[in-house]
């Protein structure tokens, strides 16, 4: 017997399904010629999924809340006028026609001439996702080749295929039951969690979850303290690990890392996104421990351990005399003390108003992409401050110069000169 749908009856089929459910397709399936409709500039246009111009169609599934999202799009702009009307890229996002207008009328990125599609919950059942940017490519015969991260749509990769050659792009599985707060050795199916004192695991890459995130977990009804990293790099373990907090603590700048190891590569991020899903196979992994009536102090102890344990490096905590920006005070008066003491505290992206002087220095100290080496005062200041942060136009990076005309304004100085600093020094074993 031969079943015959026609478009019509497909998105009937798929309307009934979402209301209870995903359909959830995967590569090798044949993905359904569903009508679309609701696109930015042509709200009246109706187009069937698979009939589209070319040998490939990526469905770039974005929102307006993703900057890498946006920051693709001129890129994505640029592959579409490169291969013409060989491929077919298709923006999808369930963002609302005045969020999205919005964003585009704020941002300096300048809208891509591809066709948006907006308010969209129908692709979105039939790829569910956790993450953007997600990419679906569909070939010419209508079955979908690959569901994988935006950063994969590059012209190397869409000239392989265009030119018949796999560019074996990594899948996403992920799962959307992923739970972070569950311990991942799942011991919470097993009536023997209740008995454990103990326990720490370190895994690799977990696909089941797009990104990561770190933070403690307490479980109060079984008297446990732990922490969890999930997907993370290696820079980040060891941060954690001896900067003692979540996110680094006093070692969350890299310029208080020094990483004397024979591959510095395989604790960062590369540059490129070459090559990206294989180094993250390799290179990222995730933590879990816990400690029965345990303290912080006591899971960073076992944290270092597995460390040492799993990898093939040893870490200490130096004192260095190394290059350093050292912040002083200009003879004269005090420009820094606050002008309104009766004022809330508060700061914008610009100023700080009757806050603390550490305030000041912290935001000196995360300037390590402009400032390279470690942040210091050679002075302590009591009392809140007034300080303007220097606002740069986009054309114009922010730099040392322009950080120093800021700082000199205020009465204060950022000169550089050998200082004794705590470093954290990470090499091979």
């Amino acid at each position: 017997m031969k079943i015959i749908l026609t478009t019509g009856m497909i998105m009937v089929c798929l309307l009934l399904f979402g209301q209870q459910g995903k359909l959830n397709l995967k590569p090798g399936l044949k993905a359904p010629n569903i009508v679309l409709k609701g696109f930015l500039d042509s709200p009246e246009k109706r187009m069937p999924l698979l009939q589209f111009n070319g040998e490939l169609l990526v469905i770039d599934f974005w929102n307006t809340t993703c900057s890498s999202c946006i920051l693709a799009m001129p890129e994505l702009d640029s592959l579409q006028k490169k291969f013409k009307d060989k491929i077919s890229i298709l923006l999808v996002t369930q963002n609302s026609v005045a969020d999205v207008r919005k964003l585009f009328s704020r941002i300096k990125i300048r809208r891509p001439s591809l066709p948006i599609l907006i308010g969209d919950s129908l692709l979105n059942k039939i790829f569910p996702h956790q993450g953007v940017p997600v990419h679906v490519w569909i070939g010419k015969d209508g079955v979908i080749k690959y569901i994988t991260n935006g950063y994969n749509t590059t012209e190397k990769t869409v000239s392989s295929y265009l030119a018949g050659i796999d560019p074996h792009l990594h899948n996403k599985h992920e799962n959307e039951n992923f739970n972070f707060e569950k311990a991942m050795l799942n011991l919470e199916r097993s009536s023997l969690l209740q008995n454990v004192l103990q326990y720490s695991s370190i895994t690799s890459w977990i696909d089941e979850t797009d990104g990561g995130g770190a933070g403690f977990v307490v479980d109060s009804a079984r008297h446990q303290f732990g922490i969890r990293l999930v997907n993370a790099t290696l820079l980040e373990f060891y941060k954690t690990a001896y900067g003692e907090a979540i996110g680094g603590g006093r070692f969350a700048y890299e310029n208080y890392i020094a990483l004397e190891v024979s591959r510095p590569e395989k604790f960062k991020y590369p540059g490129t996104s070459d090559s990206l899903d294989a180094w993250m196979a390799e290179n990222i992994h995730s933590y879990d421990a816990r400690i029965r009536n345990g303290r912080p102090s006591q899971i960073f102890v076992l944290m270092r351990r597995d460390l040492a344990l799993q990898f093939p490096y040893s870490a200490t905590v130096e004192l260095r005399p190394i290059k350093s920006y050292v912040l002083v005070k200009l003879p004269g008066e005090d420009l820094l003390a606050t002008r309104h003491p009766n004022a809330v505290a508060g700061s914008d992206d610009y100023k700080l108003v009757n806050k603390p002087f550490s305030y000041l220095l912290e935001w000196l100290q995360q300037m390590n992409y402009v400032l390279p080496y470690p942040t210091a005062s050679e002075f302590n200041y009591d009392g809140n401050i007034d300080f303007t942060f220097p606002d740069v136009p986009s054309n114009h990076p922010l730099d040392f110069d322009t950080i120093r005309t800021a700082l000199n304004n205020a009465g204060l100085d950022l000169v550089i000169k050998e200082k004794l600093q705590e470093m954290l020094i990470i090499r091979d074993r």
